[in-house]
């Protein structure tokens, strides 16, 4: 009977030169349905009494056993295909392979069962089963769960070494290659056991969550369940590495992150608490929903002004202006200005202490600059007036590191605290990302909120000419950054050299007109001989239009729309620049549609008595 020919008229359906278990079965002779697969006459010896085991795994692939001792190659061979055929699922669509197993053992190293990634992504566990055709049973019911690389962690909970908590095995175990004592428990943080915790009970515990918000909640879920139990406890969370996007801890060694990094973000992160970084919990402290009327018969204490017409205490203030725009030059002379009282840009300021964090200036150069600006405004540095948090080479992310500056300043009573530059704290975050930079500004509203001060930066402007664009749309990344801050001051180049216009942008005082500064190191001096509205322009490019530019090609009789757009055009005004003016003219009030004849008309303003 060995190498019987396939029966005539059998199903030998293939699918991309693949073939599923019921036309593996038409292959063969003597099928017979036995429990939950069949028996078959074995096509690679003289099988007179059916030996070979047919049946289906979990992920539908066909499992082949000879009881009389063939191996699944020569099985396969015997019938003129190999095992790599064997890879369709009934459904039609191919297998998934395994790619790797992680195998998780008990206190004394026995196996106790394995979780087994298949591509595509899945991942599904087994426990050791010799009764079984390959081995295994698929399920591990009735086994005891335990964490990933379990007589390892005991050994590093043991000898004090801190023990990193991953999200799944591949990223403990790049980890471990690092030298470093990683585990993660089987099926994610969602399926966290109490056994867990009390193995990592008295240990020092470093979460990685992945980088998603499913990650982050996991990594919260995690820090909850540990806290109390762990001696020390700490969520951290990877920085992309020179551009490339990083998820977790395998993305962000195989994009050349090292260790040295992961142990300088450990130092940086603060203890976890719930209530410093725990989404879930801040949303609990919710106020309550009032009416209206009771809420307008308390009243309200405006917070006190530290720069007059500009900022109040508990604000955010932001200053945007190109590269090099002494944008640092000059939040250090408002910090001195308001440390000792003394106008700032032509502004009153109301005396207060000041904290400035700063994260990229060197210590000799810091202290230069302070001499610098001190000796212009003939200022005595006071004593306790300011503090300066000097961080350069300690800058982490916003998520670890604001919740150590509230800890630092809220028991100080500043009234200003300037962190500079801000992009030092975006850590992992993408600035063009409306979700992340609005997650970096509510933790800086916490800072404001927590301490009673006000915190100011600077942001910087996207690449290109800034004259060109709209104010709001001159600040670099997601548009978020722009709308934000309470009070905003965008500087952007004049005309004349050295010279910036200054528009303050400002959502609790009355509107402030432009006004020109003039850089006269190390300081910004007021230029109100110079005309605000004279921008920088590009070389051999027309000054923006204006809705006015477009109104004067408007004649009193009207025109069409399209003889009104080509008489733009005709002036130098694109299609595009047409529609926004026209829309502003008709907001305005100065030019509308006839429904008479369809022509756009000018309106007269009306006379005044």
């Amino acid at each position: 009977m060995k190498n019987e020919k396939p029966r005539s008229g059998q199903d030998t359906r293939r699918i991309n030169g693949l073939m599923d278990t019921t036309s593996f079965l038409g292959l063969l002779q003597g099928v017979k349905k036995s429990g939950s697969g069949w028996q078959a006459k074995c096509p690679a010896h003289d099988d007179r009494t059916p030996s070979l085991s047919v049946s289906e795994g979990p992920d539908g692939r066909t499992l082949l056993h000879c009881h009389g001792g063939c191996n699944p190659e020569a099985v396969c061979a015997a019938v003129g295909i190999t095992e790599a055929d064997l890879f369709l699922t009934k459904n039609g669509s191919e297998q998934k392979r395994i790619v790797a197993t992680y195998p998780y053992h008990d206190a004394s190293g026995k196996l106790l069962f394995e979780v087994v990634r298949f591509d595509p992504k899945d991942f599904r566990q087994r426990r050791p089963d010799p009764t079984a055709l390959d081995g295994w049973t698929w399920s591990t019911k009735g086994i005891k769960k335990v964490l990933f690389r379990l007589p390892e962690i005991l050994k590093a909970v043991g000898s004090g070494k801190f023990v990193f908590v991953t999200e799944g095995e591949k990223d403990a175990l790049a980890l471990v290659e690092r030298g470093l004592a990683a585990t993660c428990n089987p099926g994610g943080a969602g399926k966290w056991q109490e056994n867990y915790t009390e193995t990592l009970r008295g240990a020092d515990c470093i979460i990685i969550p992945d980088k998603d918000n499913a990650g982050r909640d996991h990594g919260q879920l995690v820090a909850g369940k540990l806290q109390g139990a762990a001696k020390s406890l700490r969520v951290i969370e990877l920085p992309n590495v020179d551009g490339k996007p990083v998820k977790d801890a395998a993305d962000f060694f195989a994009a050349g992150g090292d260790a040295a990094q992961i142990a300088a973000l450990v130092d940086a992160a603060p203890e976890w608490t719930p209530a410093a970084t725990h989404a879930k919990a801040q949303a609990c402290a919710l106020p309550e929903i009032i009416d209206a009327a009771a809420f307008m018969a308390m009243p309200q204490e405006t917070p006190p002004e530290l720069i007059a017409g500009i900022l109040h205490r508990v604000s955010k203030e932001a200053l945007g202006g190109s590269s090099k725009a002494y944008k640092t030059w000059t939040l250090l002379d408002e910090a001195v200005s308001v440390a000792h009282g003394v106008p700032w840009l032509g502004f009153s300021t109301h005396p207060g202490k000041v904290l400035f964090v700063n994260f990229e200036i060197q210590p000799y150069a810091w202290q230069r600059r302070i001499a610098a600006v001190t000796r212009a405004k003939d200022i005595e540095l006071k004593p306790g007036a300011i503090q300066l948090w000097n961080l350069r080479g300690h800058a982490a992310d916003f998520r670890q590191l604001v919740p150590k500056i509230i800890a630092r300043a809220k028991t100080e009573d500043f009234s200003l605290v300037v962190l500079d530059p801000l992009y030092k704290l975006i850590g992992t975050a993408d600035e063009n990302s409306a979700r992340d930079i609005a997650e970096l500004l509510n933790a800086i509203e916490r800072l404001a909120v927590e301490t009673g001060a006000a915190v100011a930066y600077a942001n910087h402007f996207a690449k290109g000419l800034a004259s060109g664009k709209e104010t709001l749309d001159r600040i670099s990344g997601s548009g978020v950054f722009a709308r934000d801050p309470d009070s905003l001051l965008i500087f952007t180049k004049h005309e004349q050299p050295d010279a910036f216009t200054v528009e303050p942008i400002l959502r609790n005082f009355p509107p402030v007109e432009p006004f020109v500064v003039r850089w006269n190191f190390p300081l910004f001096e007021r230029a109100d001989d110079l005309d605000p509205a004279k921008l920088k322009q590009a070389a051999g490019r027309k000054p923006e239009n204006s809705p006015d530019d477009l109104l004067k090609l408007l004649p009193g009789k009207g025109l069409t729309n399209a003889d009104f757009l080509a008489a733009a055009d005709a002036d130098g005004i694109s299609k595009r620049t047409f529609y926004r003016l026209r829309k502003l003219l008709e907001a305005a009030g100065k030019i509308m549609l006839s429904k008479v004849n369809g022509k756009w008309k000018p309106i007269s303003p009306k006379k005044t008595a």
